[in-house]
């Protein structure tokens, strides 16, 4: 059994055909429905074709008035974010991303550990336990203070500009 349904988009000018079919199986379920959508173009000498046309190139034209007006307050607002980043953000902000990469190594490490253990090799896991509380707790939380310390300059430096 075959369902069709046509909905007429009147802003957009298309056809949109929704089909509706129950699945070829044993048992068919009432509440299962595969559908498939098509969108067809309407014909463009319609009754719309015209008007679209227009409303069309009122967008555009208002879309190139717009462009040169954000692309400058875009360019201000990224010199102004230049200026007001200092050497210390830049700093955490790069031991944070090598300390977040090398976090991700190692749960890496561990899963691959305990997949190895569940099937009967305990190498890697075995290797990895005596780094925990040495190596991996501390880089865990060098990332969490990081992630702190870099929150709160960005908070000193947006209580800056607020001031000036």
């Amino acid at each position: 059994m075959l369902l069709q349904k046509q909905y007429s988009a009147a802003r957009v000018g298309a056809q949109r055909i929704s089909e509706s079919r129950a699945p070829a199986c044993s048992r068919q379920q009432p509440w299962t429905f595969r559908h498939s959508i098509v969108l067809r173009a309407a014909p463009e000498d319609g009754p719309m074709g015209e008007d679209m046309s227009d409303i069309l190139k009122q967008d555009m034209e208002r879309f190139a008035r717009q462009q040169p007006a954000s692309t400058a307050a875009k360019q201000a607002a990224q010199q102004k974010q230049e200026a007001s980043s200092s050497p210390l953000k830049e700093a955490v902000d790069k031991v944070l991303i090598a300390d977040f990469f090398f976090v991700l190594a190692v749960l890496g490490w561990l899963g691959a550990g305990l997949a190895g253990k569940a099937m009967g090799s305990s190498a890697l896991i075995d290797a990895w336990m005596p780094l925990w509380p040495m190596v991996f707790q501390p880089a865990i939380g060098i990332l969490m203070a990081g992630a702190l310390v870099s929150g709160g300059l960005n908070w000193l430096a947006e209580q800056q500009q607020q001031k000036s």
